[in-house]
């Protein structure tokens, strides 16, 4: 594995081809020196989120690929803009059914 520190940042290369236990491994161990903080927590399996950042605002679009619900919580400032996704009014808890969708855009502060 070969370290470049590039600005503020680092670059990793690992030039291996690893088995999926110790890629995850490796790839946790990478994620957590570099303080990269999930903005949804854990999600459920077969969840995919996506986000694009833009002026004063990112957007998410997440799928469900599950063949079951999926129960998740909305990061603050979350407006939902599209998709199959319900949720009760004042609540962050969202369920996402199988093969659902949903575009949701949060403000910065």
């Amino acid at each position: 594995m070969i370290e470049r520190r590039i600005g503020s940042g680092t670059l990793d290369y690992l030039g291996a081809l690893l088995g999926p236990s110790l890629m995850q491994k490796m790839i946790g161990r990478l994620v957590q020196q570099a303080g990269v903080t999930p903005v949804f927590g854990p999600l459920p399996a077969g969840v995919e989120a996506c986000r694009r950042v833009g002026e004063g605002r990112s957007v998410f679009v997440l799928i469900n690929h599950g063949t079951q619900d999926a129960a998740l919580d909305l990061p603050d400032r979350t407006r939902i803009v599209l998709g199959d996704a319900t949720r009760p009014p004042g609540q962050r808890r969202v369920t996402l059914p199988p093969q659902g969708i949903l575009v949701l855009v949060r403000l910065r502060s």
